[in-house]
């Protein structure tokens, strides 16, 4: 393919779904060639298509569609919006506005309560107010003052809104990091600020986010559905749009179908997530990876991972680092490497400790043992476990919603292949924590998996306790 059309097609290949859609919904071409290749772009994007473009079409065109395209984007892209605000509150304050800035600024009248960033404009207006009053620009103060005492009470509606979705934050975070109960029940609530029409655009994602959160860690998945349905409608239609947004949204998407078991919706949705690389890019590369360890694919995510290097050097979040590196650590285990796994989680751990005990000690951990249990390194293992206190630390972590017992068991067969633990008592230790968690279709599955992985060294306990998960599901 010519030069030309290669920087068409690199353009093409890194426009997500939602974007054409709506591209094919606006658009209104007359001309049929610039229809067929918008047609060609869609089907590449959204069907994989690999059909070439029309290379007899003026390349021109090419050249006119893409800046046509830039142009409808940049348009709607609530990122670009904030930037722009930000730019514009900086001219005021700095005294720097001329005749066309002012025009971009009487342009922010024409918004309303459910624009994206309200707020900001709203605090924008505040200040541009000050400024014209100050030099006597009665006429245009007067529609500045207007606008401001139309939107002044949904102003302070989203600004208690912003305050009561903190306060979701916190109890919804909490539940997740110490299995504490939240005070309040924020189904309803949740759905209500993201289906009210008049209210901003950002305090409306802010509440899906948090309503998805609520149900990740109540397991209620199939009640997240309608709400990602009316989501997607709304990309259609090129509300709460930027490439940021999309990419959370389809991130979201894959955990919602990896707890529904639909691994393969899963994937799709974790590369359209990380086609783009912005700050949550790490976390992204988590929840694929994740996935695709799911489907015994560790190759495939171990080289993803091993890609996301440079961004992981810059990545100053803990809570992603170190999942990483547990994942990391995990490809290494599953594709024959658990000494480079182990020497990676020790090296990981003697540089960060503390931060790991903060966040995400448990997911490390499991990797870290899983890499000596797969060398048979099992008085090694007893050792680390007692020196960092783990089965102690186990006690509380085990009312986390998400609790998995890989950590306990991958201790106990050790004790048990070191001579420490008898049979009967290895099965009564493995059966114990069983019944210490509220087991879920996903999480008989897995469990089902870590008696697989495990049974090796000890056959007998671990295929009692998988006769136990399948007797427990038909009861169910």
């Amino acid at each position: 393919m010519k030069r030309k059309l290669q920087v068409f097609q690199q353009f093409v290949e890194v426009l997500l779904p939602h974007e054409l859609i709506y591209l094919k919904a606006v658009h209104q071409f007359q001309d049929a060639e610039n229809i067929a290749v918008l047609e060609r772009m869609a089907e590449r994007v959204l069907h994989n298509s690999k059909l070439d473009f029309d290379q007899e079409i003026d390349k021109r065109k090419y050249s006119a569609l893409i800046q046509w395209v830039q142009h409808k984007l940049e348009a709607i892209d609530v990122d670009r919006v904030f930037e722009s605000i930000n730019e514009l509150d900086g001219r005021i304050m700095t005294d720097q506005l001329d005749a066309e800035v002012e025009k971009q600024l009487l342009q922010v009248l024409k918004t309303d309560s459910a624009a994206y960033y309200f707020t900001k404009n709203f605090r924008l207006m505040l200040n541009f107010r000050q400024y014209l009053l100050i030099r006597m620009r009665f006429r245009e103060h007067e529609q500045v003052d207007k606008w401001l005492q139309i939107h002044e009470n949904a102003y302070n509606r989203s600004l208690a809104v912003y305050t009561e979705l903190h306060q979701a934050s916190l109890e919804i975070t909490r539940e997740y990091k110490e299995g504490i109960s939240p005070t309040t029940d924020w189904t309803n609530r949740l759905g209500q600020i993201f289906r009210d029409e008049a209210l901003d655009g950002l305090n409306r994602y802010f509440a899906l986010v948090r309503l998805t959160f609520w149900h990740y860690n109540h397991r209620s998945y199939h009640e997240l559905l309608p709400f990602y349905d009316e989501l997607e409608a709304a990309f259609n239609q090129g509300r709460f749009y930027s490439k940021r947004i999309l990419s959370n949204y389809y991130s979201n998407r894959l955990l919602l179908h990896a707890q529904l078991d639909q691994l393969e919706e899963a994937v799709r949705y974790g590369y359209l997530s990380i086609r783009g690389r912005n700050a949550d890019y790490i976390h992204y590369i988590n929840n694929l990876s994740s996935i695709l360890l799911r489907q015994n694919k560790s190759k495939e995510a171990l080289t993803l991972m091993r890609q996301a290097f440079p961004e992981l050097k810059h990545n100053n979040n803990f809570h992603n680092r170190t999942g990483f590196v547990a994942l990391y650590v995990r490809c290494l285990n599953e594709t024959g490497q658990p000494q480079e796994g182990e020497k990676y989680a020790e090296n990981f751990l003697n540089a960060y400790k503390e931060q790991v005990f903060e966040q995400r000690w448990h997911l490390l951990f499991t990797s870290y043992l899983q890499a000596m249990l797969l060398q048979q390194k099992f008085t090694k293992l007893i050792r680390v476990v007692r020196v960092y206190k783990l089965m102690e630390r186990e006690q509380n972590y085990r009312k986390r919603q998400h609790y998995m017992p890989a950590l306990s068991w991958y201790y106990l067969l050790a004790r048990f292949r070191e001579g420490q633990l008898e049979q009967p008592a290895l099965f009564e230790g493995l059966k114990e924590v069983i019944f210490t968690v509220e087991i879920d279709n996903h999480r008989r599955s897995q469990l089902f998996q870590l008696c697989e992985e495990l049974r090796r060294w000890a056959p007998a306990p671990f295929d009692k306790i998988k006769s136990m998960l399948h007797d427990m599901s038909v009861t169910s």
